[in-house]
């Protein structure tokens, strides 16, 4: 059974690098409290609630650019996670870290991070506690190339993937790297590729592309194309999703644009083919949808949607996903 389509790997990174070109604006010192809501037809549901304070912005945060070279941010973030499943332990727990940002020229910036994560289960009341990092650079090579690298790593439960086989929760090391080209004013080009290695001894590897054309290039913008990825496990595990090779094409569409000064909104569209292992061949869809309300001149509120379905002959999965963040700028 295809459960998830994968496709929106290389459509999200592409997303946001046409808006880390086109909004800057300065970064200041701010509040944040954000709380996501996650659930799946496995009844996989995730709850996760943060706060934290921030002296300007994470790098890859498109709507705010450090714009000086020689720029220090850093930021502080504490989370409470719940985690229920159908059929086996649940978990509770909190996170904490911190995080630095440096621009070291017009063409290179960097983040680093670290945590501490702990969760315990509701079966055994034993507690499972990690150090999370993350490592991120962006790397300019001309005006129209622009590199992403970054390592990280972290429980993955945020990707639906919560225990091995033997009930123990399941962390993992990521690294990515993606390559960004603007062929034209309109034509916008990108690759990625990843790996990651499972505390349980299993890996995998994606590879995705996209070519978007740029109905309207500058904001308002409306974005339209192809995409595609492949991802590959070395095990097929029975308590997560771990195909020996999934493949996924089809066509995306995603917008951006004002509804008046102070209120803007999203939509974007993705419509696939799917193919795993020797399974028959699927179909999917996802939808998405965001707003942006400037409360006051220091008070912002975000909240956005998600809805993705996939079938195979009579078989349907689906999961959605709902966001909530309230920014309050400290100057």
């Amino acid at each position: 059974m295809i459960k998830k389509t994968h496709v929106f790997f290389g459509l999200l990174l592409l997303t946001a690098q046409i808006h880390a070109e086109e909004v800057q604006v300065q970064p200041a010192p701010h509040y944040d409290a954000h709380a996501e809501f996650y659930s799946d037809s496995d009844d996989l549901n995730v709850q996760q609630y943060s706060i934290g304070y921030s002296k300007g912005d994470k790098i890859f945060d498109y709507r705010h650019e450090l714009e000086k070279s020689g720029e220090n941010l850093w930021g502080v973030e504490i989370k409470r996670n719940r985690i229920d499943q159908k059929n086996a332990a649940d978990y509770d727990g909190y996170a904490a870290n911190v995080s630095v940002a440096r621009k070291f020229s017009d063409n290179v910036s960097a983040s680093a991070s670290i945590g501490r994560s702990q969760l315990e289960n509701s079966f055994t009341q034993a507690d499972d506690s990690l150090t999370t990092y993350g490592l991120a650079t962006r790397i300019k090579l001309n005006k129209q190339v622009e590199l992403h690298a970054s390592h990280s790593k972290d429980f993955l439960f945020q990707d639906a993937i919560v225990e091995d086989e033997n009930g123990n929760l399941l962390s993992g090391k990521s690294s990515d790297v993606s390559l960004y080209w603007r062929a034209q004013k309109k034509i916008r080009v990108q690759g990625a590729a990843g790996h990651r290695s499972l505390s349980d001894g299993n890996a995998a590897n994606k590879v995705s592309g996209s070519v978007l054309y740029g109905i309207s290039a500058d904001w308002p913008w409306i974005w339209t194309g192809v995409s595609a990825e492949r991802l590959s496990y070395n095990q097929d595990k029975s308590s997560y999703w771990a195909p020996d090779k999934y493949t996924s094409y089809g066509v995306v569409l995603d917008s951006s644009f004002p509804v008046n000064d102070n209120l803007s909104m999203s939509l974007g569209a993705n419509l696939n083919r799917s193919k795993e292992d020797n399974n028959p061949t699927g179909t999917g869809y996802s939808v998405s949808a965001g707003a942006n309300w400037t409360v006051t001149d220091n008070v912002e509120l975000d909240i956005h949607g998600d809805i993705l379905k996939s079938s195979q002959e009579a078989s349907d999965w689906r999961q959605d996903q709902l966001g909530l963040s309230l920014r309050v700028k400290s100057y």
